[in-house]
Parts: structure tokens; sequence; C-alpha cells
């Protein structure tokens, strides 16, 4: 409620506030030893030099409470007697035009008289079509200043293509143009597993989805015993992982219980059996050249030297009897029935993506992936990717 307590508070903290930032910018300006520099920025320059003029015509506290930006009480203080100062107005490119790289600074000592909007229309102007453009108004003994502020005004930053790198991404969300921003991604998002209230799942009242399924099964397949769900059953070892909280109880009503039953039946789980070593959920985090995921050749030369951190985790990898590498990857996808289409979809689907997962094996394991296979809970049965 705006009430007259309320304003007299609001008022007083305002007068507090002001008078702290004078005092944070008394303290920022007498801290240079030879010279100072104070930028700032606006877009309408007469405006705000129109403003600064009168609020130096008219001292008072009202007037500088009112306009309390730091821009605006440097310009207010501005004496254009003193020999020592100098004002200057600086009107840059187009933003269009420096984000196409294009960057050019036009700088113009400010004189007695305030620039009106034509002044400033003609040098926009000039800008746009000469950005050569010499000042006209700027002594012989300020020119290499002016020079060196132009300098800092059109500095780009050399490494500005890989601010717009991501600080990593999950390698199931990588493909080869990820990086350009037209990019259509053609990676599968997964649906994320939400718990299922007690009340709702007991009913029967809850949609539930195939991904929740399959995400269920996964999270099965992460914690499970091998040997405790093959010699005393999936429905023993689901029961064991909820008992140690590894699986919740509404998690576990939508595990694909016959299909993990025909998983411990297959001949790929008897060739985990009989591996040599067993690597399951393994994490990895590894580096690759962030010019491999565009397409646009002057991005990938712009990021020739950037590298971007992948990470991901990998269901399975196995040391098998001749000592070769194999990499399985567990996927619970909905299947048309049809063996051949269902075999070219998971191909399709998956083999950009698993070719990262080989590499980032091979990285750490300091030798070759030899084969590289994904188990489909819907099919029953092993792919052979690569």
């Amino acid at each position: 409620y705006n009430s007259p307590i309320f304003k007299a508070v609001a008022e007083n903290m305002k007068e507090n506030s002001v008078d702290e930032e004078m005092r944070i910018l008394y303290v920022t300006l007498t801290r240079a030893k030879k010279k100072l520099y104070v930028t700032g920025e606006s877009a309408d320059p007469e405006k705000l030099l129109s403003l600064a003029e009168k609020m130096r015509d008219n001292v008072s506290p009202y007037v500088f409470r009112k306009n309390d930006s730091y821009i605006e009480w440097v310009l207010a203080s501005y004496d254009k007697s003193a020999k020592d100062v100098d004002l200057f107005l600086a009107i840059a490119a187009p933003y269009e035009e420096w984000r196409n790289g294009v960057s050019h600074v036009v700088i113009s000592r400010i004189d007695d008289k305030m620039p009106n909007d034509t002044a400033l229309a003609d040098d926009a102007s000039d800008v746009a079509e000469n950005p050569e453009t010499t000042e006209e108004n700027t002594s012989c003994e300020t020119v290499l200043e002016v020079d060196e502020i132009r300098k800092r005004l059109e500095y780009s930053y050399p490494y500005a293509s890989e601010q717009t790198l991501p600080s990593k991404l999950a390698v199931s969300r990588l493909f080869p143009g990820v990086l350009d921003a037209d990019a259509v991604d053609l990676v599968r998002h997964e649906e994320k597993f939400t718990d299922i209230p007690r009340f709702i799942s007991s009913s029967g009242n809850a949609e539930i989805t195939g991904a929740m399924r399959g995400t269920a099964t996964h999270v099965f397949m992460q914690f499970c015993d091998f040997e405790n769900a093959e010699k005393n059953g999936v429905e023993i070892e689901l029961a064991r992982l909820c008992d140690k909280s590894f699986i919740d109880p509404a998690m576990a009503e939508l595990v694909y219980i016959d299909k993990l039953k025909a998983f411990f039946a297959s001949s790929l789980y008897k060739e985990i059996k009989s591996a040599r070593s067993i690597w399951r959920e393994k994490r990895f985090s590894i580096m690759l050249p962030a010019s491999e995921f565009t397409h646009r050749e002057e991005l990938k030369d712009r990021l020739s030297d950037a590298q971007l951190l992948v990470q991901g985790v990998f269901d399975c990898l196995i040391e098998r009897a001749d000592g070769t590498l194999k990499l399985i990857d567990y996927k619970t996808d909905a299947v048309s029935g049809n063996d051949a289409r269902d075999e070219e979809m998971f191909r399709t689907r998956y083999t950009t993506q698993l070719s990262y997962y080989k590499r980032a094996c091979e990285l750490m394991m300091g030798r070759e992936v030899g084969c590289v296979s994904v188990y489909s809970f819907g099919l029953g049965r092993e792919i052979i990717i690569i």
C-alpha cells in the first residue's frame, strides 16, 4: 500500500543509495595517477549531453537523485574551460556490421556547441560510407589518444567463436552439425522419468509411456547383479534393488520383466558372462576438436584450435576371450515387427552416437574397439552397428 509513511521510507532509502553510489564514484575517479578515461554508452547522445548541460546549470540534490547514472553525473561535472579535460563523441558502425566482423568508430571532439540531430545523422552516415573518416575537430595534441580510444572500441576478441561453444556436451546429444545454429537436432531426446505418486500408480490412472518403461529397465540394468538375476530370477533381483533403494517401488512396477528374462537367456549375455573383463556403466570425459561438429567452412577455420568437452556413460564394455574389445549399448526403442526395417532404424539412429562412444573407449583403453553393438529389448536380440 502506497501510504505517506511508505513513500517517506522509500525516499530516504533512495537518498541513502544515491549518496553511497556517489561515494563509490568518487573513490573510483580519484584512483587515477596520470590520466583517467571515463566511457559511457547512450542510444541518444544528443539527449544525454543536453540533460547533462541542464543538470550543470541547475545543481541540486533533487536533480542528482532524479538523474542517477554515473555517466550523467560525470557529464554534468564536465568543465568545458578546463584545458586538461576532453570530451569526445564516438559513433560506431551499426550492430549488424559489428556482428559480421566490420568494426569501425568515428570519434569527434565535442566543443561548446552540442551536436544536433542533423549532425549526428551526418556522422552516422559517414561511418557507414567511409570507415576511414578523419576527425576534423581533433587537435594534433590528442590525435594519439583518439587513436588509442578507437583501437580499444574497435577491439575484437580473437576467440569470439569459442564463446558460443557449450561448456560441455553429452555424447547422446552429439552429431556432426551440432554447433551450427540452423542445424536440426537429429538425436532422439529421451523422456525424463518422473516418479509416479503411489496413490496414482496403485489405482492405475497414471499415463505410463514407453520411454518411462525404458528408463526403468535401464536403471535395472545399471545396478543389477547379473549373477543373481540369472540364478534366482529377475523378480528376485528387482526386489533386492528395491530393498536396497537402488530403484523406487513406483519405478520397479514399470520394468520390462519378460524382456529382461529374454536378455539373460540370450547369446549376448553368454558372451558377456564368458568375457575376460567387464566394465559396466563406465563414465567418460574426452576432449574432441570442435571443428568436427560444424558443416560451415568458415566456422571450422575459426574453431581449428578449439576443443569441445564431451561426456557420457557407456552401458557395457567387455574384453572377449580373444583379447578384443566389444562395446554394447542397451536400447528399449519400440519396434515395428519388421526385422529388416527395425535393424535399419537402429543403425540410422545410433551409428553416429555409438561412433563417439567407440572413440571414447579407444582413448580410454589405449587400443581399438573391435565391435560395437546394441541389444534391443524390443527385438530380444543383438544388432551389430560397427
